[in-house]
């Protein structure tokens, strides 16, 4: 029984990259290989009927004024698969070989600007690529790396596993990676990753991260929050330019997949943070795309968290 209580218990992520399915995904074709991990995803949401509830209402809630229910229904349908394919790419890039990978990528992938992405490599000083759960976010890294950029990646593991496995993946890609739930000095890693020179991939729509500024504020798919200056505080130790980069998933008959997208992030002559620049960009995306964006399950609750967080007094960002 405590075992079974265990299992219940696991994320979808734990559940859709578990040891077996790992294994699967070494012999599966992609094209038998989605149709399984998808199933086993509305599965998932099938038994675990508050979390679907959850997620569900929140989509509803936040970006489809107007709609009616087919319109409804289909980007909840298209939500939930894009969740479940978020997953399988993490699984892809974790059990294909790396040249396989890089193979795939360099066919599929389009980056489109690459200026910024080419000025902080001649400048060789590093910069701060932040980026959100959105799209294809997880090929971002290999992405830039294949295309001969210098790269760190912040990133957090499920299993010992994963973690072993992304490590030998790496080294093959020349990707620095700093796992956020093994260290104590994440912010001394990344200082170091960008002094040397290299581009830091970081997520920063982990809302249940964020540390709340005290004189700017932003709109989050409808809530009005101070916004996180976590990404500030980072840009102005490191003096390192950053950008907001989405790889997003591009309709069926496009020349490429996917298609990354760079946008130079700075502060405002007004005072406006980069943190929240990034955001007003981002849920631009999200309102746009709303399917390609996977936090809709915990929104919710981590903007209720988030409120109860006491701002600070002084803060510069």
């Amino acid at each position: 029984m405590l075992m079974r209580n265990n299992k219940l218990k696991r994320s979808l992520s734990q559940f859709l990259q578990s040891p077996p399915n790992l294994v699967l995904a070494q012999t599966l074709p992609v094209a038998l290989l989605r149709p399984y991990i998808h199933a086993l995803g509305f599965a998932y949401y099938l038994v675990r009927r508050k979390e679907r509830k959850e997620t569900s209402s929140t989509i509803i809630s936040r970006v489809t004024n107007g709609s009616n229910q087919i319109q409804k229904y289909s980007l909840l349908y298209n939500t939930y698969r894009s969740i479940f394919e978020h997953y399988l790419e993490k699984i892809i890039i974790a059990t294909r070989s790396p040249s396989e990978m890089a193979e795939y990528l360099i066919r599929h992938c389009e980056i489109g600007d690459t200026r910024w992405l080419d000025l902080v490599e001649v400048a060789g000083r590093g910069g701060i690529l932040a980026t959100g759960h959105f799209g294809a976010s997880e090929f971002i890294p290999v992405l830039l790396a294949v295309n001969g950029y210098k790269v760190a990646a912040v990133t957090v593991y499920k299993s010992d596993r994963l973690r072993e496995i992304a490590r030998r993946r790496a080294e093959y890609y020349n990707i620095w990676l700093i796992d956020a739930g093994q260290t104590r000095s994440s912010f001394l890693d990344f200082r170091k990753a960008i002094g040397n020179g290299r581009i830091l991939v970081v997520a920063f729509d982990e809302i249940e991260h964020w540390v709340p500024t005290r004189n700017c504020w932003i709109r989050v798919l409808g809530d009005i929050c101070p916004a996180d200056r976590g990404l500030d505080v980072l840009q102005r130790r490191t003096g390192a330019p950053a950008c907001l980069g989405l790889l997003r998933r591009t309709p069926r008959g496009s020349a490429k997949k996917y298609r990354l997208s760079l946008h130079p992030l700075s502060r405002s002559e007004e005072g406006r943070s980069i943190s929240a620049s990034g955001w007003e960009i981002l849920e631009s995306y999200i309102r746009n795309y709303p399917e390609q964006w996977y936090k809709w399950n915990s929104i919710a609750r981590d903007l209720a968290n988030y409120r109860l967080k006491e701002t600070p007094r002084n803060s510069n960002a």
